[in-house]
């Protein structure tokens, strides 16, 4: 299978809300038991945000105040 559709399907079945984009990774590698190199990762949440099939994550610089919009 590959990332942008085990991105999707993760995102289907669990909610993923950690506290910056590494934490955030790590759960997703968790939870599918795959190690993924961060700029694939990152390449691959881009272009499905960009195709509007996810919305999250916002990425805040750490000690930011964090606010979640819907």
């Amino acid at each position: 299978m590959d990332l942008d559709s085990l991105i999707l399907r993760t995102a289907f079945r669990h909610r993923i809300v950690e506290s910056d984009k590494d934490a955030g990774q790590a759960r997703f590698e968790a939870i599918v038991g795959l190690a993924v190199g961060a700029e694939e990762f990152g390449a691959a949440v881009g272009r499905l945000q960009s195709e509007g099939l996810i919305f999250d994550p916002v990425t805040l610089p750490a000690g930011a105040l964090q606010c979640h919009w819907r």
